[in-house]
C-alpha cells in the first residue's frame, strides 16, 4: 500500500508544477492499493479552490471515493489529536498538521511508501 499526499495531488492536477510529470509517470505504473485522508483531500480542494482549478478538484475528491484501489480515511477526533501530538512534540520541523496526520496514518497502517 502506497500513501498519496497533497504534494502527489497537486502536482498531478497542475499541468505548470514541476513534478507534474513525475506525478503522470507514477499515476501511469502505480498498481498497489494506495491511501490517503480527508485531511489531504480538504487540503487538495483549498489549494484547487479557483475557478478554473475547481473541476479538477471535484474530479480528485470523486476519483478517490469510487476507485476500487483507493482507500480515503475518514476525518476523525483521534486522528487529528494524533496528529495534534506530533505537530506539538517535533516543534524543530515545518511540518503542516496534515502532514502529522498523514504520518500518524502512514506509522498505524505500516506504510513506508508515499507519494507526494
Amino acid at each position: 500500500m502506497i500513501f498519496a499526499d497533497t504534494g502527489y495531488f497537486i502536482a498531478l492536477f497542475t499541468p505548470r508544477d514541476h513534478l507534474h510529470e513525475c506525478a503522470v509517470a507514477w499515476s501511469a505504473v502505480v498498481r498497489e492499493p494506495v491511501i490517503t485522508t480527508e485531511y489531504v483531500l480538504l487540503e487538495c480542494v483549498n489549494a484547487l479552490s479557483k475557478a478554473r482549478n475547481r473541476a479538477s478538484a471535484r474530479i480528485l475528491v470523486n476519483h478517490v471515493r469510487v476507485a476500487s484501489n483507493w482507500e480515503c480515511v475518514p476525518a476523525s477526533r483521534e486522528m487529528f489529536d494524533a496528529g495534534l501530538r506530533l505537530h506539538f512534540a517535533r516543534a524543530d520541523k515545518d511540518w503542516s498538521l496534515t502532514d502529522c496526520i498523514s504520518f500518524h496514518v502512514m506509522r498505524s497502517r505500516g506504510i513506508t511508501q508515499a507519494l507526494g
